[in-house]
Order: C-alpha cells, then sequence, then structure tokens
C-alpha cells in the first residue's frame, strides 16, 4: 500500500486528487460525464482505474500528473477491485447478451501489465434475477472473489476463474447490491442493499448469511470497515441523508450525522476521517470519525460523485 494515500473524488466530468493532509487539490483532469463509476487504486498508488458504465471503459490514470494512460473496453461496467499484488483488476457489470433489466450479469478480469482483457468463459451470462448487476469485492490474499447479484450471492476461485458456491443471500427477495465489501480479519463479507434497505452479512466460512444491520431507511449505498474492524460506516438516504457509526459486534448505531443527500463515503487508513461526497452546497466534506462532526470542506468540487482513497 502507498506510503501517503490520496482521495479521488468524481464531479461531473472531473475527476480530482485531493490531498488528506490539507485537503487542497493536487490535480483534476476531465474523464467524461458517466451515470455510474467505480475506482480502484493499484497497491502501490501510481494509477487509478475508474469503471465508466456509461461509456462502456475502464480508463486508467497515472495518480502522479491526472493523464489518462489507457482505456479497456468492457460491456457496462459496474464495479473493479484490483489484487493485493497489483496484478489483477476483477469487475462486474451487465451481460453483453443481454445488456439493461434481464437476468444475466457477467465478471470480467484486467491483466493490469498489459491492460489487457483476460477471457474468463465460466464466469460470463450469472444469472442474478431480477438486477443482473454484480458488486465485487476480493478477499485479503485475493484467492476469492466475492460477488452479489440481484437475490444471489456468489464466490469466485480467482485462480481457476470459476464460481465455487452460489447461495441465496437474501432470503428469496431481491437485494439490489450496491456494494460488497470485506471485513479486516476476511471472516465476513458485508452486502449493501439498497432495495432492501439494509446490510447483509456473509460467513465467509459458510457463505451463508449470518446477520443484518437494520434500520438504515432508504437507500443504503456503501458499508467501510475501519482498518481495526472495530467500526463500520454506513451512508444512506434515510431523513434526507444520514451516515451511520456502527459497533460491528453488536450491529448498533454508535454516531450518526445528518448530510443531504450522502452519495459516497471514504475512510483514511488511519480511520480518523471520512470523506463524504453529497447533495449539498457543502458536496465534499472531511468527517472526523470519534465525534461525527463535520471539520472541513473540500472546495472545488462543483456536484457529487463517486470516492476512494489509496
Amino acid at each position: 500500500m502507498a506510503n501517503h494515500s490520496f482521495v479521488y473524488a468524481t464531479s461531473g466530468p472531473t475527476l480530482y486528487k485531493i490531498d488528506p493532509s490539507n485537503d487542497q487539490m493536487v490535480w483534476d483532469t476531465t474523464i467524461g460525464d458517466d451515470s455510474q463509476r467505480t475506482m480502484a487504486v493499484t497497491p502501490d498508488g501510481k494509477y487509478i482505474y475508474v469503471a465508466m458504465h456509461d461509456q462502456c471503459k475502464v480508463i486508467k490514470v497515472d495518480t502522479a500528473n491526472g493523464e489518462m494512460v489507457s482505456a479497456i473496453d468492457i460491456n457496462l461496467p459496474l464495479s473493479i477491485a484490483i489484487t493485493s499484488d497489483g496484478k489483477y483488476g476483477w469487475g462486474g457489470g451487465e451481460s453483453k447478451e443481454n445488456p439493461g433489466i434481464q437476468t444475466q450479469c457477467s465478471f470480467y478480469l484486467v491483466d493490469l501489465a498489459s491492460d489487457a482483457i483476460v477471457p474468463t468463459p465460466m464466469l460470463q451470462r450469472v444469472i442474478g434475477w431480477p438486477e443482473p448487476i454484480a458488486r465485487v469485492a476480493l478477499s485479503a490474499d485475493g484467492k476469492l472473489l466475492y460477488a452479489a447479484a440481484g437475490y444471489m450471492f456468489y464466490t469466485i476461485d480467482t485462480a481457476a476463474k470459476k464460481i465455487i458456491t452460489v447461495q441465496d443471500s437474501a432470503g428469496n427477495a431481491p437485494m439490489q447490491a450496491t456494494h460488497v465489501s470485506v471485513s479486516p480479519d476476511n471472516k465476513r463479507v458485508y452486502v449493501t442493499s439498497d432495495l432492501r434497505c439494509c446490510v447483509r452479512i456473509i460467513n465467509t466460512s459458510t457463505k451463508m448469511v449470518s446477520g443484518e444491520i437494520n434500520d438504515l431507511g432508504g437507500n443504503a449505498m456503501k458499508v467501510i470497515s475501519s482498518s481495526s474492524g472495530d467500526a463500520l460506516y454506513i451512508n444512506s438516504f434515510k431523513d434526507g441523508g444520514t451516515i451511520f457509526k456502527i459497533d460491528p459486534a453488536t450491529r448498533k448505531t454508535v454516531k450518526t450525522l445528518q448530510i443531504n443527500g450522502p452519495v459516497a463515503i471514504a475512510l483514511t487508513e488511519d480511520g480518523k476521517y471520512l470523506y463524504v461526497s453529497n447533495r449539498s452546497d457543502k458536496h465534499l466534506v472531511k468527517v472526523d470519525t470519534s465525534t461525527m462532526d463535520i471539520v472541513s470542506i473540500v472546495d472545488g468540487v462543483q456536484k457529487e460523485g463517486s470516492l476512494v482513497l489509496g
């Protein structure tokens, strides 16, 4: 992991790099408008990959200067995760054969040395009714890819490039997963459900649902775990906008922050600060996680968008 992480934020057609030590812009670059974007930074911090759904590509940007290095054609990508050795990028999106609101999704694999697609014939046209879109996260060792699509939860062997378990992750009810993440101890996978307004917890040993975090209101978007594993942060549109700080042991709310339309969150490596992209007149803010109070505003971000640290 890079010694000094930066904040990367999208706003309209622009990608920003922000220094969290002073919340100042390092650079900004135009990448084009897109309705849904997911970002991942390589472990060495040299490149950021942005999955551009509407543009049907994943772009690679040099984090030193903001210059676009390459663009990889991928059908309707909606998520991307980079292996800890920085060699591969895994992602999920909509099936090329049946794009849109159909019954199928697909997974893709990119060799990051050449930015070339690696064939994954066993992972095409995966059933995920009624919402096919796949959200993904990697285990700490990179051996397993966890994915949620529709009401199904998949475990994928990344070496064999095949699905090894498939479970109904939502009790026969659609999840419409918006995010998947893995706990620092690799024992739990968190699947955030927009449709079900909750976070489902998957036991990585059994690959079965072991619990839920509820009372999140409508449109629960993302869950981030602190590196120490003692706190979870979830952004939701409950009551117009709420950030929840959750105790993962009890699954109870510790603190909340009300903010209009928090569409994305990102946590600093030390867990001290949470960045929130939102629909207020202060589009990107920095939150002290101990108090859940806003401590600074990042100037220059024109509207809400996606966020990542790396």
